[in-house]
């Protein structure tokens, strides 16, 4: 019998846990002392069963990645208020400030928990000034600024590769985050709560501002796009071929467009 026979151990998979092999998503149906029952997510109405000793060796295959709680109501809307699928999946510059809410959050259910704190206006203004003391202490909580003219505007500094901050040269201010006032600390704890205490959940959602329309309209950007294709195969017509291809592709499509929004009186409309 194979060392891996030996080893083998039951694994426990949740009803909500997303469990893929290559391109292929399931989630369990059932367990026992066969093996694992699966359905997959695609298509709901197929089944696969693996032996505990299969699912072992897809575990330790590349092609093997497991989500806990993947399905979960709470995690579903963490997905959505963050927009990634996972913590680490957010930019380096925004982490540390996600984990800065989370350090208030996490120390003031903790202090409920153990009868030091109350979720009265007043418990949580207590609170809050007793974490600041704590949290102040963590790099999360400082923000480091250049005064220089290049960065007057007081934007952060850039992080290097690994996430860690740039060392902090002179001409630098570094200031603290502002404590949350107690109604801020309340929405924090209401969104974790429905979000399953995901930590992605607190992230801004600046991301989301100013104005998102296109700047092309869907005809327009598809030509371009189609042009860009061409100058970049082997045959590589010249620059000025392509752009008197295109001009004359834009001026078909307008003309179109003019005719089909020509008023009655026949005077001519532009798009």
């Amino acid at each position: 019998m194979s060392s891996l026979a030996l080893s083998v151990g039951r694994i426990a998979y949740g009803k909500f846990d997303r469990i893929r092999n290559g391109a292929v998503a399931y989630t369990c149906v059932e367990t026992n002392e066969a093996g694992h029952r699966l359905r997959r997510v695609d298509d709901p109405s197929m089944f696969e069963s693996f032996s505990h000793l299969e699912m072992a060796q897809i575990e330790r295959s590349r092609a093997y990645h497991y989500d806990r709680d993947w399905f979960n109501e709470g995690k579903v809307k963490a997905r959505q208020r963050s927009g990634v699928e996972n913590f680490a999946d957010i930019p380096k510059r925004e982490q540390p400030k996600i984990l800065w809410k989370n350090e208030y959050v996490d120390r003031f259910m903790r202090m409920v928990s153990k009868g030091e704190a109350d979720r009265s206006n007043a418990g949580m203004k207590a609170a809050i000034a007793k974490i600041a003391v704590e949290v102040n202490q963590l790099d999360c909580a400082t923000i480091v600024r250049r005064t220089d003219e290049k960065r007057k505007k007081g934007k952060p500094v850039p992080l290097r590769k690994d996430g860690t901050p740039r060392k902090i040269r002179s001409g630098t201010a570094t200031v603290l985050r502002e404590p949350p006032s107690y109604r801020t600390l309340q929405r924090w704890l209401a969104i974790m709560e429905e979000c399953d205490w995901a930590p992605e959940a607190l992230r801004d959602k600046y991301r989301n501002c100013g104005d998102r329309t296109a700047r092309l309209e869907p005809e327009a950007h598809e030509s371009l796009v189609e042009t860009a294709q061409k100058f970049a195969t082997q045959a590589r017509p010249s620059r000025a071929m392509l752009y008197d291809k295109l001009e004359a592709l834009i001026g078909d499509k307008n003309a179109v467009c003019r005719a089909v929004t020509k008023p009655s009186t026949g005077a001519s409309a532009s798009c």
